[in-house]
Parts: C-alpha cells; sequence; structure tokens
C-alpha cells in the first residue's frame, strides 16, 4: 500500500496523492455548478428591467417618428431621409453622431444618437452632414 494511513477512531483511511487531487477537482467542480447556478438567477431576476428597457426605447423611437413626421430633408443641397447616420453640429459647437429622424412642421430637426434624443430648430444648426 503506498499512501498515508489515517486513523479516526476505529475506522482507518489510506490516503494517497492520488486521492486528494480527485477530491480537489470535484471541490472544484461543485463550487463552479453552484456559481453557475447564482449567476443565472441574478441573470433570470435582471431579465425584466432589461426587456422592459428595450420596450421603452422602442416606444420612445415611435414617439418620434411621431413628433416628425416628414420624413425627407434637403439641407445645403444635402437630401437627408430617415434612418440616414448624420454628423449634426449645434451653434453651441457641440456636435453629435446619429440617426436622423425627421423634421416637425416648426423646423425642428431630430437626431437619435446612442445616449441621447437631439431636437433643435434648423437655424440654431451650424452645420448637418452625412455621417461616414
Amino acid at each position: 500500500m503506498s499512501g498515508y494511513v489515517l486513523n479516526i477512531g476505529k475506522y482507518m483511511f489510506i490516503i494517497n496523492i492520488q486521492n486528494i487531487f480527485y477530491s480537489a477537482f470535484i471541490s472544484l467542480l461543485f463550487t463552479w455548478v453552484i456559481l453557475s447556478f447564482i449567476k443565472f438567477r441574478r441573470m433570470m431576476r435582471v431579465m425584466p428591467v432589461i426587456t422592459a428597457r428595450l420596450y421603452e426605447t422602442k416606444e420612445i423611437i415611435e414617439r418620434c417618428h411621431k413628433l416628425f413626421p416628414i420624413e425627407v430633408i434637403e439641407y445645403k443641397g444635402i437630401t437627408f431621409r430617415r434612418g440616414m447616420s448624420v454628423k449634426i453640429t449645434l451653434s453651441n459647437s457641440k456636435a453629435f453622431t446619429g440617426s436622423f429622424v425627421g423634421v416637425n412642421t416648426h423646423n425642428m430637426v431630430c437626431v437619435i444618437t446612442p445616449k441621447s434624443i437631439i431636437a433643435q430648430e434648423l437655424k440654431a444648426i451650424e452645420n448637418l452632414v452625412p455621417s461616414e
């Protein structure tokens, strides 16, 4: 017999290096399974919140389409259509890149960026160009 003999009360165990590696592997496997289960439960709790945010985003974009119904505009000789990627520079020198939504009857232009929605009058826009 190769290994260490462990006497516990009236029981005798023979422990070798191979048994130690097997027990360590099994404990790591159980730990991984438990942590994966915990992560899955957390993800399932957050899923309704993420779905609600996506629904709100779609709803906001639909409202923008209703508020800015004119889909095509010509600005300084360039034609812009709804959904086109544009770069807009405002009179205060702030520049935004986003998707062109449209124009309303009050000459306001709407552009949706990944973080915000910009609605600005045409006379306050310094430059509007297609984005690459």
